[in-house]
């Protein structure tokens, strides 16, 4: 564009708003892909093609994606990840499962250290009561650590899904979202509370309880 406005004798923009305008009107509106290509592409994900529930949840993202952005974008909708299906699903964030075993362990070595350690005084004396100390210290800072590395993981995780929501709905942002969604990795929290895989995404917004498969979620409760 810069060499059409040299060969045509035209001036740059005389302020940075000018600019800013001229940069607006090169961008193209984002157009919704059709849902079938949508649902293409999650099956490839998958590896498999969608249960006819799951087919129904995914073409109610793609049907209420503006809102969803929307509502996402201004803080309206938060994005809700599950740290469990998330960790299992990319074990890079799975660290914290191993951080918080070998703490719930120790927690547990240290806390019957003690009690042997308590009958046994007369025996061994403070041995075992050090020995069970160390034990617990040890392991609440692992379980506690484990708990660090779990919401450090979920924030990056949280972080990522936003910005493809925000930011990449273009080359994929939908497809991930209702990857993410089927597989129960994340969910979304409203203002009428938390909704989750099997229920349909778009009840955060609505308030609504209808489950995928067609029932609703209050009835089925009781």
């Amino acid at each position: 564009m810069s060499s059409e406005r040299a060969g045509n004798g035209m001036s740059e923009p005389s302020s940075i708003d000018d600019a800013d305008d001229e940069g607006k009107e090169d961008v193209e509106p984002f157009v919704k892909p059709v849902f079938e290509y949508i649902r293409v592409r999650i099956d490839e994900t998958f590896n498999r093609e969608l249960s006819g529930p799951a087919r129904k949840a995914a073409e109610d993202i793609w049907k209420n994606w503006e809102d969803i952005r929307d509502a996402v974008t201004e803080g309206d909708v938060l994005l809700v990840p599950d740290p469990f299906f998330h960790s299992v699903k990319y074990p890079s964030l799975s660290n914290f499962h191993m951080y918080r075993g070998f703490g719930i362990i120790l927690l547990g070595t240290g806390a019957v250290t003690a009690v042997i350690g308590a009958a046994l005084a007369s025996m061994f004396g403070p041995v075992l009561w050090q020995g069970s100390l160390i034990c617990l210290a040890i392991g609440a800072g692992a379980f506690f650590w484990g708990r660090y590395v779990q919401e450090r993981d979920t924030r990056a995780y949280r972080k990522r899904m936003v910005e493809r929501v925000v930011w990449h709905q273009e080359d994929g942002g939908i497809v991930d979202l209702c990857v993410e969604y089927l597989s129960g990795s994340i969910g979304f929290e409203g203002p009428h509370g938390r909704t989750f895989w099997p229920q349909f995404a778009s009840n955060a917004l609505t308030g609504k309880t209808r489950i995928a498969d067609g029932r609703d979620l209050q009835k089925v409760s009781r």
